[in-house]
Order: C-alpha cells, then sequence, then structure tokens
C-alpha cells in the first residue's frame, strides 16, 4: 500500500489516511510528508498499523538516524528505546510541543496561544543526544548481554552505548554492566537470575546510581 504520512501521533508513528471511507493507517518510524510503500500488519475497526517496506518520496525533515540500532530490517532488529531518531530535531520539537499542548487542552481544559510558533524555542539539534540520565537495560540471557527491547517488545537487543545517554549515565552503565556481565559468565546462578539493570546519573551533583533487578 503507497501511503502519504500527514503527521505523527503521540508516541512518533506517523497518520496517514488513505481514503476519506477507509481507516486512518499508523507507521511507526515515519515522518511527515513521508511517502511510502508500507505492508499492513494488524488491522482493527478504526484504524490499521503499517509497517515501512521502502520510503518513496521521504519527507522534509526525515534523516539519517545517529544510532546504528535504531532502524533494523525488522522490528525485532529495531530498537525500541527510542522512535523520533529519524527526524530532524527542531521537527521533533515541534511535534512534541503540539502533543503536549493538545493534552492540555483536551484534558485540562486549559485555553492556549494557538499563534505561538514553537520552532522559534527550539533548543539546539546537539541537545537531541547525550541527555537522558536514566536508561533501564534488559538482561539477554542467551547473548550474556544487557540491552534494551525491540520494536516487537519481546526481543532484548544487546546495547553497548546508546548516543541518547548523558556522558555520566553511559560511563556508570558501562562500568557496572561489565561487572554484572562478567559475575554472570562465571556463575551460572547468576546468570539465570538477571533481570534488569537500571543506571541513574544525578548531572549536577554527579552523583549516579546503578541498581541490578534479579528473580526472588
Amino acid at each position: 500500500m503507497r501511503v502519504t504520512i500527514e503527521k505523527l501521533a503521540y508516541g512518533g508513528d506517523g497518520i496517514a489516511r488513505p481514503a476519506p471511507d477507509e481507516p486512518v493507517v499508523f507507521v511507526p518510524r515515519a515522518a511527515p510528508g513521508d511517502i511510502l510503500e508500507v505492508e499492513i500488519v494488524e488491522e482493527k475497526p478504526r484504524f490499521r498499523r503499517g509497517r515501512i517496506l521502502k520510503v518513496l518520496e521521504p519527507g522534509a525533515d526525515r534523516v539519517e538516524p545517529p544510532c546504528a540500532c535504531y532502524q533494523g530490517v525488522s522490528d525485532a532488529t529495531s530498537c525500541g528505546g527510542c522512535h523520533y531518531q529519524h527526524i530532524r530535531y527542531p521537527a521533533q520539537y515541534t511535534e512534541k510541543f503540539h502533543h503536549v499542548r493538545e493534552a492540555l487542552k483536551r484534558l485540562g481544559g486549559m485555553a492556549l496561544d494557538e499563534g505561538k510558533d514553537p520552532s522559534a524555542a527550539a533548543p539546539s539539534a546537539e541537545s537531541a543526544l547525550a541527555y537522558r540520565n536514566k536508561g533501564t537495560f534488559h538482561w539477554n540471557a542467551e547473548q550474556s548481554a544487557f540491552g534494551f527491547v525491540a520494536a516487537d517488545s519481546r526481543t532484548v537487543i544487546p546495547i553497548t552505548h546508546c548516543p541518547l545517554l548523558h556522558p555520566t549515565t553511559a560511563d556508570a552503565y558501562a562500568a557496572a554492566s561489565a561487572v554484572a556481565t562478567q559475575l554472570a559468565r562465571d556463575d551460572e546462578r547468576v546468570r539465570a537470575s538477571l533481570l534488569s539493570l537500571v543506571v541513574r546519573a544525578g548531572t549536577a551533583p554527579g552523583d549516579t546510581l546503578a541498581v541490578l533487578v534479579v528473580k526472588p
């Protein structure tokens, strides 16, 4: 099916309307203005979900993701840790601004300035990377490695480095995962009991926290 992405839904999926009398199609990893060849993978009475087969014509704000794990050949090989890396950062900011404004209007009943241009207040493109001060990494027992859950919500993709992590958080993850992985390799009981590793960095005071979650 050939579709054109009109805008993004909350959470990052692209929205396409093939015809007035047809259900909308939600397409992950799509950008506004994209013309795509998609495969329908889920059908509901009021909407459908599609998977990109080919980008026929990229939208103006589509860019190459900075992370090699972001877009794989399938949902099982595509990292599910973030959803906007394929979109230019000022456009990401604008989309998120509109989502928050609509939520405040719809749920909070707030009257907001419709004429405000969010792009004028968008941070620099450098703000799109190295900002997350927390990460939750799940244990992949088969590969003896920590990683993020893939876009299929089942597979854990081993991750050694994430470009969205703040440098302090990235250093803490590298150190904590190395210790935990070595313990798992040395002791089968540890390997079988690991669930996840949570890392948080207090970027202002410089404190870091690493929590290893295991089965009881």
